[in-house]
Parts: C-alpha cells; sequence; structure tokens
C-alpha cells in the first residue's frame, strides 16, 4: 500500500528522482559524495556504526518518512532535512571556495550548496510548498512548529556534541 495519495507521491517525485540519480549510480546523491570524497583520495566506508545523534536523528525521521509519509509531521521532517542540508553544505561550498578550491573537486557541494535562497534541485523549496499546503488549522500550524524544533534540537544535540569532542581533542594534543 502507498503510503501517500497518488497526486502527493506524482509531487514529490522530482525530489526523489533526483535523489537516486535517475537509476544512474553516478548521479545518485550518496555515490556523488562518494566519488568527490575519492577525489580526494579516501574511501567511504558504506558499513561503518552508526553512532552520531545526527545520523540517528536522519534515520529515525527517514523511518517516520517511510511509515507516515502521508502526516504533517512527516512532511516537517523532510522539510527540516533538506533546509538544513543546503545550510550545511552551501556554508561549506563558500568556506572552501574562499580557500582556492575549485567546484570540480566538490560537485555535490556545488550541486547542493549553490543557488539562493535554495539550492539548485529546490527540494527544499518543494517540500516546504507541499508543507504550507497542509497546514489548514492552528492545530496544522502547531504540529509543523513543534516538528521544526524537535528536529532542529536533534541538529543542535549534534554539534554541540562534535563540538565537545572537538575541544577535548585539541585540548589534549
Amino acid at each position: 500500500q502507498i503510503p501517500m495519495e497518488f497526486h502527493d507521491c506524482i509531487k514529490l517525485s522530482p525530489l526523489i528522482l533526483d535523489e537516486l540519480g535517475e537509476g544512474v549510480l553516478n548521479d545518485a546523491h550518496a555515490q556523488k559524495t562518494v566519488l568527490d570524497i575519492e577525489k580526494w583520495g579516501d574511501k567511504v566506508d558504506w558499513h561503518a556504526p552508526v553512532e552520531s545523534t545526527e545520523m540517528k536523528a536522519m534515520l529515525n525521521w527517514n523511518l517516520r518518512t517511510v511509515t507516515h509519509a502521508d502526516t504533517l509531521w512527516s512532511f516537517t521532517g523532510i522539510f527540516c532535512v533538506e533546509w538544513n542540508s543546503y545550510l550545511e553544505l552551501r556554508a561549506g561550498l563558500l568556506a572552501l571556495r574562499k580557500r582556492g578550491i575549485p567546484d570540480s573537486k566538490m560537485e555535490v557541494l556545488v550541486q547542493h550548496g549553490d543557488g539562493d535562497p535554495y539550492d539548485q534541485d529546490q527540494h527544499a523549496l518543494l517540500v516546504r510548498q507541499e508543507l504550507g499546503r497542509r497546514i489548514l488549522t492552528p492545530e496544522d500550524a502547531a504540529t509543523v512548529y513543534t516538528g521544526i524544533a524537535y528536529h532542529q534540537g536533534l541538529y543542535h544535540a549534534f554539534f554541540e556534541g562534535e563540538f565537545a569532542k572537538l575541544r577535548k581533542n585539541v585540548e589534549s594534543a
């Protein structure tokens, strides 16, 4: 059983097709990230343990999205993931460009961090528009605000933990 109405699936299909590279492995967004990492001489371990708060949050939201994709809560989660990704990747892209790193070494960042106020794929815009269409009552608005606050709280917890580890490493060096 499809968890969303047919028309909802059609509206969100561009996002899914983009993420999956329209069936071409090297065009899938996760694989593009791998290719960029390999350009720098490193490897990606697809079987690394999932330990970080951010990854647990992402898996949590992805699971909710798959199982309850028609809910306002899940749409809020999808939007937060896309929006945070855009902001983080844009910051990384601009910082690396300032250091003279060529765009050819960071194609994923160019694709996902270039553009204003949304990235080239405009995934966050697409989800925001669909999210907006579902806010019909004050209770719906409260659900969206609660979802955004919850998701942002997960991101902040992740970064606080990562900065604490970084401080510890610097102090012990």
